[in-house]
């Protein structure tokens, strides 16, 4: 299965689902980048199987904005619900690049960019693809249409 990945942001709660069912599904997932990729999009990439990138795809870490409105007494609860979900999410990234959790959470909390190249270097994405075609002319008359005379 592939996966198309081009998201500048989102929530952190639905990301933590899309893992889940990713982590779930059980057949590899491959993911490849296109564009942005940012906020909680970086966590769904992160638990694929294999992560590949356009070379000019720009990788955003910085947790997301956030908005609500509520009682007085629900702020609090919220708050925390909130923070959680951001820990979790934290700690699978930080897992998947094989890096330490305070680091991660420090990247998202400076709101750190990264380009393909230095997204491959922390290990958030495995390769950075490239065209490997080749353009062959084929044997024979050219195929197409002649003027007419």
């Amino acid at each position: 299965m592939t996966l198309r990945i081009d998201s500048a942001d989102g929530s952190v709660a639905l990301a933590l689902t899309v893992m889940d069912v990713i982590e779930l599904l059980g057949v590899p997932v491959r993911a490849v980048c296109m564009g942005q990729v940012g906020g909680p999009a970086v966590g769904v990439l992160s638990v694929c199987t294999h992560r590949a990138s356009m070379p000019s795809t720009r990788f955003s870490l910085r947790e997301p904005a956030t908005q609500m409105e509520a009682r007085a007494r629900e702020v609090e609860q919220w708050a925390r619900l909130r923070a959680d979900d951001q820990r979790r999410f934290t700690e699978r990234v930080a897992a998947a690049a094989g890096k330490p959790v305070a680091a991660v959470a420090e990247l998202f909390a400076r709101g750190t960019f990264m380009s393909a190249p230095e997204a491959l270097d922390y290990g958030l994405i495995d390769e950075i693809s490239r065209p490997q075609g080749e353009i062959h002319q084929m044997p024979g008359p050219p195929i197409g249409f002649r003027p007419r005379r």
